[in-house]
This record gives structure tokens, sequence and C-alpha cells, in this order.
């Protein structure tokens, strides 16, 4: 219905409608009015019931999610374990904005849900045209990143009979060998140096 407005009256609209959900992200606060009009413009309508899974631990991620109407619970891979609830003004996903990775967790909706998505290649082209808020962003969305992979090397460790190290990597860099490599989930990563002689 959005769709068929005249665009000067389907701004406002969406505007009006979308305004305060988007100002609500972190990485959003602060940033111009023509910045969050771009985000806005951009925003796709998503209707999901219950029990609708949104997308599932390990599926690689290239949008972001706003609630705007009904609750999420965020998951284990099994559903069994709600590790936390989401509401109206809520938001996820956003790190697959930046850095186009696997889901951590798996995201279903509790109720029926009225959500809105942005996509990474949407907001990208956004970004360029915002170089400051570009460089805000992508710091929070690292910070971030790395609190997720900080909580995940608190699990219980994993038997060495079912470890499995991916992604193995060396390089001889000034004087120094270095190893880089993945764990078995893929979400902390090592470096060893060494110094060669």
């Amino acid at each position: 219905m959005l769709e068929e407005l005249p665009s000067s009256l389907k701004l406002k609209v969406a505007l009006h409608l979308n305004k305060d959900i988007i100002e609500k992200v972190p990485m959003f606060r602060g940033a111009s009015e023509e910045f969050i009009r771009q985000i806005v413009l951009n925003l796709k309508a998503v209707l999901y019931t219950p029990g609708d899974y949104i997308f599932r631990k390990g599926e690689m991620g290239d949008q972001m999610y706003f609630i705007s109407r009904g609750k999420v619970e965020i998951v284990s891979e099994d559903g069994g374990t709600v590790f936390a609830t989401l509401s109206e003004g809520g938001f996820f996903g956003e790190i697959a904005l930046l850095f186009s990775s696997e889901r951590t967790a798996s995201v279903r909706a509790a109720e029926y849900c009225d959500l809105y998505t942005l996509d990474k290649f949407t907001f990208d082209n956004v970004l360029q045209k915002f170089p400051e808020i570009a460089e805000q962003v992508h710091a929070m969305a690292e910070e971030r990143r790395q609190k997720t992979i900080a909580e995940k090397r608190n699990l219980p460790a994993v038997a060495a009979q079912n470890a499995r190290i991916e992604n193995i990597h060396l390089s001889h860099e000034q004087g120094k060998v270095l190893l880089n490599w993945q764990d078995v989930a893929g979400v902390t990563g090592y470096q060893v140096a060494r110094m060669s002689r």
C-alpha cells in the first residue's frame, strides 16, 4: 500500500512510522536527518507468524531486522532454549550488515510480528554517502563482534578428539612466522608468532 503513494507522501509516512525505530539502534545514534531518511526509505516490511524462524544459526546473514510490532525469541539451534526475547522497537542482525557473517543464533517469531529489514547492499550504498557515520558504524560493529567472540570463548571446552581447526594460514613477515587459524565453531581465531632464526 505504501508503494502506491506519491513519493513525497511515502517519505513522510515512512519517516513517521520508522524514524524512532532507527534512532534506537546505537550505531545510528547521532546520525543526520538525511542519513535516517535514506535508511527509512530503504526498509522493506515483512510479516512472520508465531513459530516462524526469521533465520537460523549458521546461515549467512546479509540483513538487519527492526521490530515494529510483536516479539521474537533468540533461541538455541534446536529451539529448546530461549536466550532472550525482543519486542517492539528492538532490532537484531546488525553485525550482518557489516560482515556478511554466519548467524550466531536462531531467531523465531514468538507471536505475529511486523518487521522491517535492511539489506547489506543497500546499507553499503547509503554509507558511501555518509563517511563520518560509516566510521562510527564500523567501530561499533567491530566492538560488538569482539564482545561476541569473547563471550563465545567462555563456552565449555571442546574435547580434543572432537576439535577441528579450520582456515589455517601460515606467513612469514619481518623475521616472524605467523600462524593463524579458527577453532571448531569458527567464531574465535588465534594467531601465534615465532621469531625465525
